[in-house]
């Protein structure tokens, strides 16, 4: 029998080696991964201290910018009216006007809505009091809007993306002060959010998201439609473009059971398809009420 060359030694103590080698390899990718997973679990997580009452704001759809038809502009009372009597959640957008009135309106600017130019955060309250689409609707105050819908449905107010942010959530919060009906805030800005919820801590908000990254590409929109920027906002809900993320929603309310709205349902056939929402904001159409 010939005995073992040292080269067969060499040989056994370097398979051994590069199989503690791998071995640590595989732990660190393993333990990265865990830490990569439990880092974004942490930024995307919502509150969920809150179901049992976010409950009450799920037994409706919210109808977009008020119940509008031909001749009942958006974002007007008499689309809010409209809304109210037939029993659906109102959505609606808040902005600033130059001198602090919390004013309800979508658009930056008033070509669209008011056939004029202009600036609405540029302008006074006075300065739009102004028709809007023809119509002998006036652009309203929240006030205004408030005193309108009574507290008869749930309101779903949009705080619009502003460098005016503590101005704006200041203002809200005070014409919301005295008001007894159901409401929820959301916004695109989870900077607002988060001073709502350090101003009020009460109030449940929503973070805005879905699609943002398609419409203009930056890192800013890619980590919102991934809801990293809930660590600012920690949302009780969620309001998600309806054409986007489906898998993701699913397994996000799957692990985390908070309610995710759609926005903007514009036809039945999506309304009942996309069941994967908790409730929808909708336009066009009427949907069942109360279910």
């Amino acid at each position: 029998m010939k005995p073992l060359s040292s080269g067969f030694f060499f040989g056994y103590e370097r398979k051994r080696e590069n199989r503690k080698d791998k071995n640590v390899i595989r732990k660190i990718f393993r333990w990265t991964g865990l830490l990569l997973a439990a880092l974004y679990t942490w930024l995307v997580f919502p509150n969920t201290k809150r179901t049992e009452k976010m409950k009450p704001f799920t037994q409706t759809d919210y109808a977009h910018r008020g119940l509008h038809a031909h001749g009942v502009p958006e974002n007007s009372l008499g689309a809010f009216r409209r809304a109210a009597a037939y029993g659906y959640g109102i959505e609606f957008d808040v902005q600033l006007s130059k001198d602090g009135v919390p004013v309800v309106f979508h658009d930056d600017t008033l070509e669209r809505i008011c056939q004029r130019e202009g600036i609405v955060e540029e302008l006074s309250r006075e300065e739009l009091l102004l028709p809007l689409q023809s119509t002998e609707e006036i652009l309203p105050t929240l006030q205004e809007v408030l005193l309108e819908v009574g507290g008869r449905v749930p309101l779903l107010i949009e705080l619009k993306v502003t460098k005016r942010k503590k101005e704006l959530v200041d203002a809200v919060l005070k014409e919301l002060e005295d008001y007894t009906g159901p409401y929820l805030i959301e916004s695109f800005d989870p900077l607002v959010l988060n001073i709502v919820r350090k101003k009020a801590p009460a109030v449940l908000v929503g973070q805005l998201s879905g699609g943002l990254y398609h419409e203009k590409r930056s890192l800013s929109r890619f980590l919102a439609d991934r809801l990293l920027w809930n660590a600012y906002s920690r949302p009780d809900f969620i309001a998600y473009q309806h054409r986007y993320g489906r898998w993701f929603l699913q397994a996000y309310h799957a692990l985390f059971r908070v309610p995710i709205f759609s926005y903007t349902i514009d036809n039945q056939r999506d309304y009942h398809k996309k069941s994967w929402f908790t409730r929808h904001i909708f336009e066009g159409f009427l949907p069942p009420r109360g279910g």
